[in-house]
């Protein structure tokens, strides 16, 4: 894994707090593909960073509109709170996030990639064993009941 210089989550004194949305529509969620560390080129969901002093919800809401340019209209219900914990090849810790994981089935606008997705696309359910996410995201697909086996 490649760390950027200056990258200010990586090797963090305190667990940060991290946002992602699963934004769901007709059998089908929105999949971006990180263009940053960590889990560059890899397929995820919306997210981001929650600012100081920004509510979870309004920072996912934010983080979708930053990557995507949909528009949130309210968040359907907290999907899952997951530990995302990465070390560095000397074991030590690279990156501690905790992140609050959204739903919505609320939202407005055409989809497009910007920020840091590189790439998006309205994957149908069925579809998603055929993209490669971080093992984090997996687990969340199958939690809310759209990942393939997992009916």
């Amino acid at each position: 894994m490649y760390i950027e210089m200056g990258d200010p989550r990586a090797y963090p004194k305190y667990p940060l707090i991290g946002v992602g949305t699963c934004l769901l529509k007709d059998d089908k969620i929105l999949i971006i593909q990180r263009g940053n560390e960590p889990d560059k080129g890899l397929w995820s969901i919306p997210g981001g960073m929650v600012g100081y002093g920004e509510r979870t919800d309004i920072a996912a809401m934010r983080e979708v509109e930053e990557e995507t340019g949909l528009k949130v209209l309210e968040m359907d219900y907290v999907a899952d709170i997951v530990d995302k914990i990465i070390y560095d090849e000397a074991g030590r810790l690279l990156y501690h996030f905790i992140i609050v994981d959204y739903v919505s089935t609320k939202f407005e606008g055409n989809a497009s990639p910007s920020d840091d997705a590189v790439d998006l696309i309205w994957c149908p359910f069925k579809n998603l064993p055929n993209y490669e996410y971080p093992d984090t995201i997996v687990e969340l697909f199958k939690k809310i009941h759209i990942w393939p086996d997992s009916e």
